[in-house]
């Protein structure tokens, strides 16, 4: 499915959306995942635990944070694609990274991590038939999207903060 067959959505969305070429879902997810783990791969240590400004994230907990919004957008997607009817909560993504311990992270345990989640999620969006892909959820701040619209939003939160890696820290 394309991102042109996406169904209405919270305008909250639109931006990271529109980000994203628009092509079938799958193919985007691996063309972005290929070129990430090739990034990840090419910082150095030093690199990894920077920032580019006193109290910013470093370019680890960046990439955590990438990682694991896209976990908690993929359990979103598979509660909606079941047929999960609650409203589904938020996540305080700047508490997520304040609990991170990265200073013994290395760039190897990064790549892979982050390899891994997105092929699980690649697995997951092909699982999913068109009625699946369909569904639609809420989340706590009354925000809709559909399964398919989650696969999106993955793809376009990850292109923007790969643009504040090249705008901010200098890396791409």
């Amino acid at each position: 499915m394309s991102k042109a067959e996406l169904h209405p959505f919270s305008d909250y969305f639109k931006y990271y959306i529109s980000l994203v070429e628009d092509k079938d879902l799958i193919p985007v997810l691996q063309d972005q995942g290929k070129a990430h783990v090739s990034l990840i791969s090419s910082l150095s240590q030093d690199q990894l635990h920077s920032s580019y400004a006193p109290d910013k994230w470093s370019i680890a907990e960046l990439i955590m944070h990438i990682i694991d919004t896209e976990r908690i957008m993929c359990f979103r997607a598979l509660s909606f694609a079941r047929g999960h009817q609650d409203k589904l909560p938020g996540f305080d993504h700047e508490g997520f990274v304040g609990n991170l311990d990265l200073k013994d992270y290395s760039i190897t345990q990064l790549a892979n991590e982050y390899a891994a989640q997105r092929e699980a999620s690649m697995v997951m969006f092909e699982g999913f038939n068109s009625d699946a892909m369909n569904k639609s959820g809420m989340f706590s701040n009354d925000l809709t999207l559909s399964v398919h619209g989650l696969g999106y939003l993955i793809a376009g939160h990850e292109l923007h903060h790969l643009g504040v890696l090249k705008d901010k820290y200098g890396v791409l």
